[in-house]
């Protein structure tokens, strides 16, 4: 996730609750962290592939030097609902303070964060210890945080760089209004319950994985998240079942859905075996 900000936007309005802050304007001032994606910005070099801090920081100044409210709380309140709404920003945190409002303080006022836009997200699931029954206790697991989920059929797929009993792997998709790196942490916190030992190596047997695939649109690399994961692209077991249920979904990274790149990948990828699981 990148991130916009504007610090110290400081604009004159009419907030309080007395009578005499109703009859005078006091400055406020605003620190806004906003999430993005400046990629393609960076690549392009135009405005117009960016969240534009000037076009934020105009709408914002109009807004508040024409606003009466009383509380500082009801004003950060509408700020980011404009934030979000208007600039379709899915994260924003706001500081808003007030200086000079209590004796003997520099500034009071509030901190907000608000995540007003749902991402849909694709996590991959996968288990050869104690499969069937790792595989149900984790999908009821995920209900029970993110509610309702798609999930595509299950399929037996062999061990990959070891040698291990057969994997079951699926895919579950869900809207989220959580920032990223909150979803990963719950996932993190499923596999931690289920005796997920993250001392072993990277290809080894598995009570569960937890991958999370895409979130929305986004491209990120960071210690710890890889979206889109690079599993879409190469293996069968993660991309056969995405594109079982988001067949005309796009890869963020690549602009191709998902069944097109199963119709153009599947030849040099191994088969799988479709495994009657019941999870309802």
């Amino acid at each position: 996730m990148d991130i916009v900000f504007i610090q110290e936007l400081q604009i004159d309005t009419v907030i309080g609750i007395y009578d005499w802050e109703r009859k005078i304007r006091q400055t406020i001032s605003l620190d806004i962290e906003m999430a993005t994606d400046i990629q393609q910005a960076a690549k392009s070099d135009n405005i117009d592939d960016t969240l534009s801090y000037k076009s934020v920081a105009k709408r914002l100044i109009e807004f508040v030097e024409k606003s009466e409210y009383e509380l500082v709380e009801a004003l950060a309140e509408k700020i980011c609902s404009i934030i979000r709404e208007e600039f379709g920003v899915p994260w924003v945190r706001l500081r808003l303070s007030k200086p000079g409002a209590v004796r003997g303080s520099r500034s009071v006022g509030v901190i907000i964060e608000r995540a007003g836009m749902k991402a849909r997200v694709y996590v991959g699931l996968g288990s050869n210890v104690e499969r069937e029954a790792t595989i149900r206790t984790a999908v009821r697991m995920l209900r029970e945080v993110f509610g309702e989920l798609q999930l595509s059929p299950v399929y037996d797929s062999v061990a990959v760089g070891f040698v291990g009993s057969n994997f079951l792997n699926l895919v579950a998709g869900f809207e989220s209004e959580r920032p990223v790196e909150d979803v990963v942490a719950e996932f993190r916190q499923i596999e931690d319950q289920l005796g997920r030992d993250r001392s072993q190596p990277k290809f080894s047997r598995r009570t569960i994985d937890l991958d999370i695939l895409t979130y929305a649109d986004l491209v990120l690399d960071q210690p710890g998240i890889q979206i889109p994961r690079n599993e879409i692209l190469q293996s069968s077991y993660v991309l056969k079942p995405l594109q079982d249920i988001a067949p005309q979904e796009l890869h963020p990274g690549l602009g191709e859905t998902y069944q097109a790149l199963w119709q153009r990948l599947q030849t040099d990828l191994p088969g799988l075996r479709l495994f009657p699981l019941s999870l309802d």
